[in-house]
Parts: C-alpha cells; sequence; structure tokens
C-alpha cells in the first residue's frame, strides 16, 4: 500500500498538530519564564545600582570618619603632651608648696618661741604685728645663716 500525496498531508498536518498541541505550549512556558527571569534581571540592576549608589555614600562617610579620627589623635597627642606639662609643672609647684608650708611652720614656731621667751619684754608685746614678724624674720635669718642654710627669698 503506497501513500498518496493527501495521505502524507493528512500525516504531516496529524504530526504538526500533535507538535504544536505538545510543544507549543512548552514554548509558551518557557517565553513566560524567560519574561519572569529578565524582570527579575531587571530589578536585580535597579538593586545592584541602588547598592553601589549605596557604597558610594558609605565610602563617602567613611573617609569623612577617618579624617575626623585623624583630627582627634592629633588633638589627643597635644592634650597627652599638654597634660604632661601641667603635671610636670604641678610637681615643682607641689615641691615649692611644701617648702613653704614647713617655712610658715617654723616661722610660727619662732614667734612662738619668742614671745614665750620674750613674755617678760614688754618691748617685744607693744610691737604691731608687722614689726614682730620682721623681727622673727630677721632672728630666723640670723639662725640660718649660723646653721649655713639659705632660705629661699
Amino acid at each position: 500500500m503506497a501513500l498518496d500525496d493527501n495521505d502524507k498531508s493528512w500525516i504531516k498536518d496529524t504530526i504538526i498538530e500533535a507538535l504544536e498541541t505538545v510543544v507549543l505550549p512548552r514554548f509558551d512556558e518557557h517565553d513566560n519564564r524567560f519574561d519572569v527571569l529578565e524582570a527579575d534581571v531587571a530589578e536585580l540592576k535597579d538593586d545592584v545600582r541602588v547598592l553601589k549608589d549605596d557604597v558610594r555614600v558609605l565610602k563617602d562617610d567613611v573617609r569623612v570618619l577617618k579624617d575626623d579620627v585623624r583630627v582627634l589623635k592629633d588633638d589627643v597627642r597635644v592634650l597627652k603632651d599638654d597634660m604632661r606639662q601641667v603635671k610636670t609643672s604641678l610637681e615643682s609647684l607641689e615641691g615649692r608648696v611644701q617648702a613653704l608650708e614647713a617655712d610658715i611652720k617654723e616661722i610660727y614656731l619662732m614667734q612662738s618661741q619668742m614671745e614665750h621667751a620674750s613674755i617678760g619684754d614688754k618691748k617685744f608685746a607693744k610691737l604691731t604685728l608687722e614689726q614682730k614678724l620682721l623681727k622673727l624674720n630677721s632672728a630666723l635669718l640670723a639662725t640660718a645663716k649660723d646653721a649655713g642654710i639659705t632660705l629661699p627669698r
């Protein structure tokens, strides 16, 4: 049995129809998937663009922060140097204050001793406080000279 042209045409049409029935919906399905993928890619590109802008802003902020930290470090270094100088000055002043306190105690002690020694001395009792201190000072200087000590002025 030989196939004539009508049979061949019918077989061809049937195969094409079968292919269209089976294959075309799958192509449509794949086309839909590609459309979704293309939309997703476009959205991702937008997201990446936004992220790049955000990263650029962050880099600028970090650069500003680094500059601020550098300035702060310089300020801290200057403050540390200043504090060292203040501590050195304070130590020097503490020594001077201690020396002055010792001198004042010694003056009061000498004044007390002179008052006790000169209770009978009506002349010393009649002196003003300034005169008493001058007299005590001269006695202190004389005593220091005798002891070989140089007192601060």
